[in-house]
């Protein structure tokens, strides 16, 4: 192996620590960072989530928190605000599948003893 084949392979290992040119222009400037990490909700995912939970009711637990967490994000400006009335409805619908679920339990409980 030449000295060039070597310093190439070298080069060619060490490619997967170079940044990316969008992470250099967020490293420049705060504001192409904050505009680069804006994520985006997915407020028809976690609504679907939801309205599994009415049919499958862990699936409301987890549309609360899904919804919660994204509401969360928003209200940080860490997310942006993509139909932030969806995501409330999905988390008030994972918390009344939530409650049902608890209450059912509870009465299937209570009715077995």
């Amino acid at each position: 192996m030449t000295n060039e084949d070597e310093t190439s392979s070298r080069v060619a290992a060490n490619m997967w620590w170079q940044p990316h040119p969008a992470m250099a222009a967020m490293a420049a400037s705060p504001a192409a960072s904050r505009a680069f990490a804006l994520r985006s909700s997915s407020p028809l995912a976690t609504l679907i989530v939801a309205l599994l939970g009415l049919v499958f009711s862990p699936f409301g637990i987890a549309a609360w928190i899904w919804a919660g967490s994204q509401l969360k994000a928003i209200e940080l400006g860490t997310m942006r605000c993509d139909h932030r009335a969806v995501l409330v409805i999905a988390k008030v619908l994972g918390v009344v599948v939530t409650v049902a679920m608890i209450t059912g339990i509870i009465i299937v409980l209570a009715l077995s003893r």
